[in-house]
Formats: structure tokens, sequence, C-alpha cells
């Protein structure tokens, strides 16, 4: 049976069990005929009942009054209120919040990782919803938009540095001079490998036959036109009897990019453009259709490599809006469609949105990062450290101060009820045990003796096995 169930049991018993001693005690006097045993019994009820209420009084005691009467009474917790949080406090902050005992948390519970691993999941999470892309869009081209001329300039000037190390560290002549004599020697050496060179020109050419018979069927046309009346009619005339149309024209071009003849012709092509330019000044060449980038560059700045990479960043590099065409060329052409009827009707088009894949690719390498590093050690180290910094800083021991200070006596009151309720209530009870034996002391000193004696055995023996048992248990 609960302590609690206990204490209404003896506040009613107790007084009842007094009054029914007295009344049998005071009846034995009126008839002069005195009862040991009835005598005995009025004894022991009523100091056990002056040990209990002894006890239970000085427990209300402690909480008791609430508030300062007006001969300065009050419980003794009441008033030593600020003192008991001021203790608590400090004992909290030394014995369970100290920066040891947070150490000792944070790494048993592993939770810098837990937390990394729950903000990969949602950030994850979050970057799958087409409404966030679209907001990542919009945040970025407005933020490029309104830094356009810093962040141009600061392309520019990375331009200009990155050109001067490349032109100071790098001699193009020798270069190109090492890549037409690698070209030279695989073209006499192994000729089919050089023949594989052949087929992306060829699948380029392939692919744009249809243009190309466009374009030729567009210029036949645009030349009959431009002939005088007699031509222009003879011309007509052929062309309709020929019956000659762009089909024709793609099947023949078809024909000659997939014959053996035609493969064989560029491959000696461009073994002749080698043997044509392969000793010719590197410069020359590239300068050979036009005098140079600029019409203005000098004589003597034609041979400089430094100038033409030079003048290629300030004239030509340098006028590009790099904001502007990252927003045209990436965010523009990755809108992400928020309309749901659209979303279903293109369930790809959220999977082939670029912006999604790269704030995907840039989460995953950021994450992968982080965890590497707090793998090696240092960084969890330093994240858990100013973890506890923090913790610190917020001053936790005036927090647990200020708020058990401004509790009020009645919760203060209910908070140690709470928690020692059950003690309370076994003190009160330890009083009527003891209370009860100082009566019979008076009774039977023997019985006393007795029932001391086996309560002293009691503890003793209890006092001897856990002293011999608390070596085990601190090894355990």
């Amino acid at each position: 049976m609960p302590l609690k169930t206990i204490r209404p049991i003896a506040m009613v018993g107790l007084p009842l069990l007094l009054v029914i001693a007295a009344l049998t005690q005071w009846l034995s006097n009126q008839d002069n005929n005195p009862s040991a045993l009835i005598e005995a019994f009025y004894i022991v009820s009523l100091t056990a009942n002056i040990g209990y209420f002894t006890n239970y009084v000085a427990i209300k005691m402690l909480f008791r009054p609430h508030h300062k009467t007006a001969f300065g009474r009050q419980g003794l917790i009441p008033k030593n209120q600020d003192k008991l949080a001021d203790t608590l406090a400090q004992t909290l902050i030394e014995n369970f919040l100290s920066k040891q005992q947070w150490q000792e948390y944070l790494e048993h519970t592993d939770l810098v990782n837990k937390v990394l691993s729950e903000a990969r999941v949602s950030s994850a999470n979050w970057l799958k919803e087409p409404k966030n892309i679209q907001r990542i869009v919009q945040q970025t081209s407005s933020f490029l938009r309104e830094n356009d001329s810093a962040i141009n300039h600061s392309i520019n000037q990375l331009q200009q540095r990155l050109i001067a190390q490349l032109s100071s560290k790098i001699d193009i002549n020798e270069l190109l001079n090492q890549g037409f004599a690698w070209l030279e020697e695989h073209f006499e050496n192994d000729p089919q490998k050089m023949q594989s060179m052949i087929e992306p020109i060829v699948k380029t050419i392939a692919e744009n036959i249809p243009d190309i018979a466009r374009e030729l069927v567009r210029a036949l046309d645009d030349h009959i036109e431009e002939q005088d009346t007699i031509k222009r009619s003879i011309a007509k005339m052929a062309r309709w009897s020929a019956d000659f149309s762009e089909d024709d024209i793609k099947r023949y071009l078809f024909r000659m990019v997939a014959s053996f003849e035609f493969r064989q012709t560029l491959f000696n092509g461009l073994q002749s453009l080698l043997n044509e330019y392969k000793n010719k000044s590197i410069i020359d060449g590239f300068l050979s259709d036009e005098v140079s980038l600029d019409s203005q560059v000098k004589d003597d700045q034609r041979f400089s490599v430094n100038n033409m990479l030079s003048l290629l960043a300030d004239k030509h590099l340098a006028n590009i809006n790099w904001v502007n065409l990252f927003i045209e060329n990436v965010l523009t052409k990755t809108h992400v469609n928020l309309d749901s009827e659209a979303n279903d009707c293109h369930p790809e088009a959220t999977e082939n949105n670029k912006v999604s894949k790269i704030c995907q690719s840039i989460h995953s390498a950021v994450f992968n990062r982080v965890e590497a590093e707090l793998a090696d050690g240092p960084l969890h180290q330093w994240v858990i450290d100013e973890l506890i910094s923090m913790i610190e800083k917020l001053n936790l021991q005036e927090m647990v101060k200020r708020k058990a200070a401004a509790f009020s006596p009645q919760k203060m009151e209910h908070v140690f009820q709470t928690m020692i309720s059950e003690q309370l209530v076994f003190i009160e009870l330890l009083g009527a045990v003891l209370g009860a034996l100082s009566g019979l002391a008076l009774v039977d000193i023997r019985l006393f003796a007795a029932l001391t004696g086996l309560f002293a055995s009691y503890y003793l023996c209890d006092l001897w096995l856990t002293h011999h048992k608390q070596p085990k248990n601190s090894i355990n």
C-alpha cells in the first residue's frame, strides 16, 4: 500500500486510538480498579500521537505559513527561498549542467551527427519542392541583378589575372608545334587511329545535311530569280522537267557522306593541311586572314601572345555581361512551372530542371564535405566546443535561480510535495513508531530494550552488508 494512502488513515486512526485509550483509562480509574494493560495502551497511544504529530507539524512548518504573519512567523522554505534558489541553481550547474557533463552528453548521444543527418534529409526534401526551386531562382536573379556591376567587374579582374598567368607560363608556339608534331607522327605511324578522328566530322556533317540541302535549294532559287526573264524561264523549266527537289539533294549528300571515298578525302585533306602549316609561324597562321583582332595593333605587337590574350580580354571578354548571360541561359531557361496541371502533364519537368540539379549537386557536395570533416575529428570537437560555449553564454545558473526564486510559496510546496511526498509521510509514520517505543519504555523497560535491540541489530546488519557490497557496486 502506498505511504500516501496510509497518511489519512494515520491522521484519523491515531487520534481515535488515543481517545479510545483515554476513555478506557478513565473508566478503569472510575471503578477504582486500574488495569496495567489499559494504562500501557494509553501511554503507548499517547506517545505515538505525540511522535507522529510532532513530525507532521515540523514538516508543515517547513512550508507554512507561506507568508509572514503579524508576529513574523513564516515557513522555513518560503523564508529562505532566495538562498534555496541560489543553492539549487549552483548545484544543478556544478553537478548536472557543467561543461564536462555537456561534453559527455553531446559525445554519448552523437548529437552533432544526428542533427546533421536530419538537416540533410530535411533540406533534400525541401529542394524537391518545385515552389522552393522557383524561390531560389527568383532570389538568385534578384541578387545578381542588384549586384550586376560588382560581379561583372570581379569576373573581368579574374579573367585578366588568369590571362596574365597563362601568357607568362605558356609558350603557345611551342605548344602548337608539339601538337603538329604529334599529329604528323600519328598520321605516319598509326593512320587507322587517325581515321577515327574523321568520324566526328562526318557525324557533324550528316547532322547538318537537312540544313545544307535547304540552303542549297534556297541559293539555287535565289540565283534563278536574279537572272533575266529568258534565262529565268529556261532555268525554271529545266528544274521542273528534272523534278529536282530538296529531298534529292539530301539523299545525294547522305550517300556521299556515307561513302568510303568521302572519309578518305577528308583524311587526305587533313594530312595535306598539316603538311602545309606545320612549319609556318603559328601567330602568322592566326593572323593570315585578318591583320589582328583590332586593326590598330602595331606590327611589332602581332607576335606577342601576351598582347593577343590581353586584347581578347579587353576588347571582347570585357564586353560580355556575365550576369545577364547566366540569368538568360540558366535561370530563365530553367523556369519551374508551378501550375499543378502543367506538372501533371509533364512530370519530368522538375526532374530535368537545371537549377534543381545544380542545387541538389551543391547540397550533396556540401554535406559530403561536412560529414567527411566531422569524421576526421577536429571539426567535430570544434562544433561541440562551440555548442558548449553557446550554452554557457545562456547563463543557465541565473535562469534557474531567477525561476526558482519567482515560485510562489504554494508552488514551491507543491514541487517539494511532488518530489518527496512518500519520504515525508515515512518521516511522519516513523515519528509515530519512535513515539510508541518511547511510551513502551515507560511501561516495560525490558520489552523496550528487546525491541530496541532488534531494531538496532537490523540497522547494524544493514550497514555491514552495505559496506561489504559497496566495492562490488563501484567496480560494476
